[in-house]
């Protein structure tokens, strides 16, 4: 696990004062949902993620990124740069909300959806590796509340740049394929063998 704009460590590490992004206990009786779950983590990221996906930068208008999330069912865009698709934040739904939400002694000032993303947007943004488990997202959505986490590379130590993102709704494909075929263990073993 990494962090954009703040504090950086990997997946063993903690992130932002005292996050941990390891892996939440996990109890319960063995069978079936234990095994899926062990199988799971087998996956990469890069094998369930969503590619290019839609972003914008940090100069778009407010009244655009309303349009964006108008005509996406996304809660949530990565903030890249102009030029390079560095990632340089997240604003998501919630963000655009505390942003215009009318103030009791104010009331809703409609110019603020002039306002750019810039403004809004979360600097301080967890992120995963396309090579990193794909149980290393889930329990990082399950630790944060997060629905989707931005996928980046950092070529060379350089800025991190956006190669995809993934959402709780790619990581519950991931676990339907698991439970759907027993042997996806096996299968995923053998072939990593003959990679090697």
């Amino acid at each position: 696990m990494r962090e954009v704009g703040g504090e950086v460590e990997d997946a063993k590490g903690d992130v932002g004062g005292g996050f941990t992004g390891c892996s939440p206990s996990r109890q319960g009786e063995p069978g079936r949902l234990m095994r899926v779950h062990e199988e799971v983590p087998m996956m990469r990221i890069h094998e369930v993620m969503t590619l290019r996906p839609v972003t914008v930068t940090p100069q778009t208008m407010i009244r655009d990124l309303m349009g964006q999330f108008d005509r996406h069912e996304f809660n949530a865009f990565p903030v890249v740069d102009e030029g390079g698709g560095a990632l340089m934040g997240i604003v998501t739904k919630l963000d655009v909300l505390k942003a215009l939400r009318p103030q009791p002694e104010a009331g809703f000032e409609p110019s603020l959806t002039f306002g750019r993303v810039e403004n809004i947007m979360r600097h301080g943004v967890v992120v995963v590796e396309p090579d990193d488990p794909v149980i290393v997202a889930a329990d990082l959505m399950v630790e944060t509340h997060l629905r989707s986490l931005p996928v980046v590379r950092r070529p060379g130590g350089s800025a991190p740049q956006l190669v995809g993102i993934v959402s709780q709704g790619d990581l519950l494909r991931a676990l339907r394929l698991g439970a759907a075929d027993p042997q996806l263990a096996t299968r995923r073993q053998v072939m990593a063998s003959v990679d090697t």
